[in-house]
């Protein structure tokens, strides 16, 4: 009888150890896939956002890998406000969103606004990735609702 017992505490302590792994696999994987998003992105801002005028918006996409969100597909993108706003030859902007599989619904989040050289800089920021992971999370819990 005590034989039995402590199988099943192994199983169950196996099981929980499997899981924190898978869970971390999927927390190592969403970091990868934004750190080379972030990268890929400040290449070509640096390349394709110029300093004063309109351009193109400058975007990098990636898919979700963590099943435990909504979210199917994350993007972080460079673009210019519209004419109306001050000063909008020289300003910039970076959001990031997400996208609900099976439907037009999105949902995004302002990252920083201003020059070039702001937006240049917000994406070497080391703290954006962390702020990236933890995006990802609320943008899918308000995906949920729509």
């Amino acid at each position: 009888m005590n034989k039995i017992n402590k199988n099943e505490v192994n199983n169950m302590q196996f099981s929980a150890v499997k899981i924190q792994k898978t869970a971390g696999n999927e927390a190592a994987k969403m970091e990868k896939l934004i750190k080379t998003a972030l990268e890929d992105l400040l290449k070509r801002a640096e390349r394709e956002v110029p300093e004063y005028g309109s351009f193109k918006n400058v975007s990098e996409k990636f898919k979700n890998t963590d099943k435990n969100l909504v979210a199917d597909e994350f993007k972080i993108e460079i673009f210019q406000p519209p004419k109306g706003v001050e000063n909008y030859e020289t300003k910039r902007a970076l959001r990031f969103s997400a996208t609900k599989p099976g439907s037009d619904s999105s949902m995004a989040v302002l990252i920083e606004d201003g020059t070039k050289d702001d937006i240049i800089a917000k994406l070497k920021d080391g703290k954006l990735l962390e702020r990236l992971l933890k995006e990802t999370k609320n943008l899918s819990y308000h995906l949920e609702d729509l």
